[in-house]
């Protein structure tokens, strides 16, 4: 399965398997910049970087995070 199939499926299916999903620390520097951090527990979250331009970088593969601004 691809990594990018993989991931759709855990975003789809762990809120529907009961799994909530809940507030995870936060880095400075993305805190600074307006966002937090969320995912889903037992699953590996992805690294977020806040960019200079209010953007962010994320890397990851099938990991079960998210950011939203706060």
């Amino acid at each position: 399965m691809p990594p990018f199939a993989r991931a759709l499926l855990v975003l789809i299916l762990a809120p529907l398997l009961g799994a909530p999903a809940e507030r995870l620390p936060t880095p400075d520097p993305l805190r600074a910049a307006g966002w937090q951090k969320g995912g889903w527990p037992g699953i590996k979250p992805a690294q977020f970087e806040a960019l200079p331009d209010g953007g962010l970088r994320i890397t990851g593969v099938g990991q079960g995070s998210f950011v939203w601004r706060s």
